[in-house]
């Protein structure tokens, strides 16, 4: 008995700890001279994914939070750079092989695959040169989108993921 629940809890805590990860990338042009850029507007958002404007406002100030503590101050005359942020989400198909199945009579142990459907959300953040408008460096944090959170628990996940994109990237 004490054997399935430790099962039960490495399940449970391997479940809890996948579902709630979030995965950073970024690139950036290692020529340009990331010392130039002191200012910073924002360029009008597209609103690609249907997100409501809670959510891009949401996204927008956990940006300029990162960006300030970085020491870059928002202007809207002449910046240096300009930030676009984009919201993207895709349908995923997730597929976990829980091995062999095996066991005694009143129980077994592990077996079979579990197949679901999930939906992945990303949060593109670009950082464009003002004056050429050519792109110096993007950010992006990827999910798996959650609809039922609550607004304190959707703030805190966008929070999270835009400060894990600023704190890996190199230079900015």
């Amino acid at each position: 008995m004490k054997t399935n629940l430790k099962w039960f809890l490495l399940f449970t805590i391997l479940t809890i700890t996948a579902c709630s990860s979030i995965a950073v990338n970024y690139d950036y042009d290692t020529k340009a001279d990331l010392s130039k850029y002191k200012t910073y507007n924002w360029m009008p958002s597209d609103n690609d994914a249907g997100v409501t404007d809670l959510t891009t406002r949401r996204i927008k100030a956990a940006v300029d939070r990162e960006l300030k503590a970085k020491a870059y101050e928002m202007t809207e005359n002449n910046p240096d750079f300009l930030v676009a942020t984009h919201v993207k989400t895709k349908e995923k198909l997730r597929v976990t092989d829980w091995g062999y199945t095996g066991g005694f009579h009143y129980w077994s142990i592990g077996g079979g695959v579990d197949v679901r459907q999930t939906e992945e959300g990303s949060i593109i953040i670009d950082l464009v040169d003002a004056k050429s408008k050519n792109l110096f460096w993007r950010g992006m944090a990827t999910s798996t989108v959650r609809p039922n959170l609550t607004a304190e628990k959707q703030e805190k996940l966008i929070n999270r993921a835009v400060e894990r994109v600023f704190e890996k990237a190199p230079q900015i």
